[in-house]
């Protein structure tokens, strides 16, 4: 897991007089599910997403390209969520998770992503 945290330098929340700090941690997406995350925080950060992050380029996706983890998958058959907590983010997929359910960005076809070519990234912002 790497961790990853810093002022983000974008200038309109310096005009507003808001520092946001972030929190970037990172998890394989290979991981047997489920995949719980330590995210350091003493409570349930308000500000939070989860992402999955392309490390090898495959069906229409290049390194680095990210899109949201939603717990949305179709017809429900490969059921997904994402859990927090006082201390820990949980990310759960059924045991049928063998792909990631997703569509090309360039065709918009329905496609199976490699979990070993992606990662997780859980963001967290100061509230």
């Amino acid at each position: 897991m790497k961790r990853y945290g810093g002022p983000l330098e974008d200038t309109r929340w310096r005009k507003r007089g808001l520092v946001i700090y972030e929190t970037e941690l990172t998890e394989s997406a290979s991981t047997a599910f489920p995949i719980t995350i330590p995210h350091g925080r003493a409570s349930i950060p308000k500000l939070r997403t989860v992402a999955i992050r392309c490390l090898v380029a495959e069906e229409g996706f290049a390194v680095g390209d990210e899109q949201t983890w939603s717990t949305e998958d179709g017809n429900g058959a490969r059921a997904k969520a994402v859990t927090w907590n006082d201390t820990d983010v949980v990310i759960s997929a059924s045991a049928s998770f063998a792909t990631i359910g997703t569509s090309r960005k360039d065709t918009g076809a329905v496609v199976g992503l490699t979990p070993a070519n992606w990662e997780f990234v859980v963001r967290m912002f100061l509230d």
